[in-house]
Order: structure tokens, then C-alpha cells, then sequence
């Protein structure tokens, strides 16, 4: 019978100390929409440094415009138009955006575009790539 009760005792000593070590085996990482909030963030500050290499770095290979603009297309029009947003003042904000997720794509929106030109909004579309990673496939300008 005694050692029914050192079983017991290992057990229960076992499942205190896995309870008392927060549960480590059973953390998550970040929720989906934590990912995005994140993506988001990481965007606009690239876009308010002008490091035109970390804001590539959030943008899937895959990346196509709704005009046809592929990835490389995209690198190439950042490293014109990134600059010219400080020049110009424009500013962006995201604090209106909202995440909209379905499966392993979102929709991050409405972005605001503010300069003395004139005003105009956007959304970015993403996706959960094989990585893990959610990437920016597509960017939407409303008119």
C-alpha cells in the first residue's frame, strides 16, 4: 500500500510544480491579431524612418498591386517614393486600422495618407505564409 501513496505523492508533487512553473508547456505565442498589430506597427515606423529594407522585409515575395506591381516592381517604386514622404510631410496613421482576419489572410484598415496635397486611405492585405510569418501580399488605395 505504500507504494500506492508514493505514486500519488510523485504525482501530485509533479503537477504542482508544473502548475507553479506557469504551465510552460501550455504558453501560446502571440494570437494572430497580436502578429498583425505588430506587422502594422513595424510598417508605419519603417515608412517613418525611411528604411526602405525593413519595410521590404514585411512584404511577401508574392506581393502584386492591384495595378499589377509585383514585389520587385515595389522595391523599386519604395526606394523613389519612401524618401518624398518626409519631404513632403506626409503623415500616416494607422489609428483607425482595424484587423480582419480569415484562415491565414487579413485585411489591416483603413491607413491614413495626410499631406498638404490632400488626403487618401489604404488597406494592406496579408497572409500567413508557410514560415508562420504574415507577410503584406497586397496594398488597396481608396479613391
Amino acid at each position: 500500500m505504500k507504494s500506492g501513496r508514493t505514486v500519488v505523492a510523485v504525482t501530485v508533487s509533479l503537477a504542482l510544480v508544473y502548475l507553479a512553473g506557469g504551465c510552460a508547456g501550455l504558453q501560446r505565442g502571440p494570437s494572430d491579431e497580436e502578429l498583425l498589430g505588430e506587422l502594422l506597427r513595424g510598417w508605419q515606423a519603417a515608412l517613418d524612418e525611411g528604411n526602405v529594407d525593413n519595410l521590404m522585409s514585411l512584404y511577401s515575395k508574392d506581393y502584386m498591386a492591384e495595378d499589377g506591381t509585383d514585389y520587385e516592381g515595389l522595391a523599386d517604386r519604395m526606394e523613389q517614393i519612401v524618401p518624398l514622404l518626409k519631404e513632403y510631410g506626409v503623415e500616416i496613421s494607422t489609428a483607425d486600422a482595424e484587423i480582419e482576419i480569415e484562415r491565414s489572410s487579413a485585411t489591416l484598415g483603413p491607413i491614413a495618407f495626410d499631406s498638404s496635397f490632400g488626403s487618401r486611405t489604404m488597406s494592406i492585405e496579408a497572409a500567413k505564409e508557410s514560415d508562420g510569418v504574415w507577410r503584406i501580399t497586397g496594398t488597396t488605395v481608396e479613391q
